[in-house]
């Protein structure tokens, strides 16, 4: 969800389509995004492709789902999910 002018405004994946199928070369082709905060992964899947390399300064998720990916990581998008906000940040409850 993102705001305009204050007033909720609709998803950004509403602007940019997502490629469904997601692979080591939708992801680098910038077909696809992997929202960290909406990922479920196994914990043996995250271990095996290294997990978060905390030493990078910027876009460790992103590095660490393209290792996922080359490793062949069985990945797909959502583009239904549910989240809630807690009372008074300014969303309503939503569904998307």
């Amino acid at each position: 969800m993102y705001l305009l002018e204050d007033a909720p405004a609709g998803t950004a994946f509403q602007n940019s389509p997502q490629d469904l199928h997601v692979t080591f070369e939708t992801l680098v082709a910038e077909r696809c995004t992997i929202g960290t905060s909406t990922v479920v992964a196994s914990r043996q899947a995250l271990l095996d492709a290294g997990a978060f390399e905390d030493q990078r300064r910027r876009s460790e998720d992103f590095d660490l789902w393209l290792r996922m990916a080359h490793r062949g990581a069985g990945m797909s998008y959502s583009p239904l999910f549910k989240f809630a906000t807690a009372p008074g940040m300014g969303w309503p409850s939503t569904t998307t």
